[in-house]
């Protein structure tokens, strides 16, 4: 299991899982800006493959791990777009992720700017890891909740690394299925 990291948005709407989850629609009459808001969520990924998702160059909360963020989201949506515009090309386009320093066990968030990497990956990568880092289990074997959640009233259930969700369990499913076919579509 490697370094856990997500975030909740300070810096603006633009990239946030919210976003991912309102705007997937825009395939049906807004292709470009379906298109242009899976790069910018694309771009706000770590290396570790969890997600900031301040939309700008602002200081963002960096919380240790959370869900759903748009790392969750990813997958889900460039499946979508995929299948709605039948532009696979998408998969191809090589996008940055972002580098900060890894949270402390004892430390919750942080305020910092992250970098961008010089290390980029195509669309295509940049879901895998966020479904490679999606599949961290607890005890139960669910998903790990995190921290960071975009309900405050959950936002300690997973502090300390103990918190599970049933609820990312089944999106977990979903994800994984429908990503799982477009994978397969690729070779």
């Amino acid at each position: 299991m490697g370094p856990d990291r997500s975030s909740t948005s300070l810096a603006g709407p633009s990239a946030s899982a919210t976003s991912c989850r309102t705007r997937w629609r825009l395939v049906y009459g807004a292709v470009e800006e379906a298109r242009g808001q899976i790069l910018r969520a694309a771009a706000r990924q770590f290396e570790e493959g969890t997600c900031s998702t301040g939309g700008t160059r602002r200081p963002v909360a960096v919380s240790a791990p959370g869900s759903p963020t748009i790392s969750d989201f990813l997958p889900l949506v460039t499946c979508h777009y995929v299948a709605t515009t039948g532009d696979a090309a998408l998969l191809d386009e090589r996008v940055p992720f972002l580098r900060a320093p890894v949270l402390r066990p004892e430390q919750e968030e942080d305020y910092g700017l992250p970098d961008v990497s010089d290390v980029t990956g195509t669309v295509y990568e940049h879901c895998v890891r966020a479904l490679d880092h999606g599949l961290r289990l607890g005890p139960h074997g669910l998903p790990l909740m995190g921290t960071g959640d975009w309900n405050d009233g959950m936002n300690q259930v997973g502090a300390g690394g103990q918190g599970e969700s049933v609820w990312n369990g089944w999106f977990m499913l979903g994800d994984s299925a429908e990503f799982a076919g477009l994978a397969e579509q690729r070779g």
